[in-house]
């Protein structure tokens, strides 16, 4: 006769079956992979390349990008993909960006045990080496090997350089949770690159208008999950030039919904701004300035 221990179960089959499918579908999610993000055998340039050159009226800069892979336990695909700028200045003002560029590279999450500002000065302009540091936590860290996955992407660009210069940056995160992290921020500097809000690009005296005109816009194109006051409109999370206009990106109320972002053409704010910033805008300009 067999012992209780022997006799079959179906609740523990049923529950075994179960987990092995949801094992299966993490794995199976983690094994996405942004477009693009092919590995290739590349030269890594430092952040501030100096070189004797006639210095132009605009930002010089050329992109790196940084691929780091590994396969943990789970099966799971880990990476992480950096694309950033790198400047060609002979001004020393040029240390801003840097500096700048240093506080979006360094937010990765990581599983190491060292302190923020420690690994900053260790990995300062050597982002493949703090890239490669940031991947091998994960996967020397035998718990998160298990999970699914752990993916982290960031991408810095230029998206306006003329007068103003814009810099874009996009965030996304995925640790197997049942959301990610994905998100966009816009941040805007003067020639001698010091960071400027776009209220100070506004004539004096057209302010009221410049925001009569904000809110109007926010009416018309955002639907919201809930009911915002003026201040809350007024003052979106980024508010920015871009070769395409001026563009608002909100805080959301919750996950779901997102950034609520608006994109205003330049017809509806350029009589708002100061003389010297009008022509940004000017159709008859070569297009080289938003490169």
């Amino acid at each position: 006769m067999n012992s209780s221990s022997d006799e079959y179960n179906p609740h523990s089959v049923l529950l075994l079956e179960i987990a092995l499918v949801i094992l299966l579908l993490l794995i199976g999610s983690c094994k996405r992979s942004d477009p693009g993000l092919e590995s290739t055998n590349v030269t890594y340039y430092p952040l501030y390349f100096v070189k004797q050159f006639t210095i132009p009226d605009t930002l010089q800069y050329f992109y790196n990008t940084i691929d780091a892979r590994g396969t943990a336990l789970s099966g799971g695909e880990f990476f992480v993909y950096l694309k950033y700028p790198v400047f060609r200045s002979e001004s020393k003002n040029i240390g801003k960006l840097v500096d700048w560029l240093d506080d979006q590279i360094f937010v990765l999450v990581d599983n190491g045990q060292e302190d923020t500002e420690v690994i900053r000065k260790r990995f300062k302009a050597d982002y493949p080496a703090y890239a490669n540091y940031t991947l091998n936590s994960w996967l020397s860290n035998e718990e998160s090997t298990y999970m699914g996955c752990i993916q982290e992407s960031l991408a810095v660009e230029v998206v306006l350089n003329t007068i103003v210069i814009t810099m874009k940056t996009h965030h996304k995160g995925y640790w197997g949770g049942a959301n990610g992290d994905d998100n966009v921020h816009y941040m805007m500097f003067d020639k001698n690159y010091n960071q400027i809000d776009i209220r100070s690009l506004i004539e004096d005296g057209k302010q009221d208008e410049f925001n009569q005109m904000l809110i109007t816009e926010y009416n018309k194109n955002i639907v919201a999950w809930r009911d915002y006051d003026d201040n809350y409109k007024l003052n979106p999370d980024d508010l920015a030039l871009i070769p395409e206009g001026l563009i608002a990106v909100y805080f959301g109320y919750v996950h779901a919904e997102g950034q609520p972002t608006m994109l205003i053409k330049p017809d509806k704010f350029v009589r708002f701004l100061k003389p010297q910033y009008r022509g940004i805008f000017d159709a008859s300009k070569d297009h080289h300035q938003y490169d």
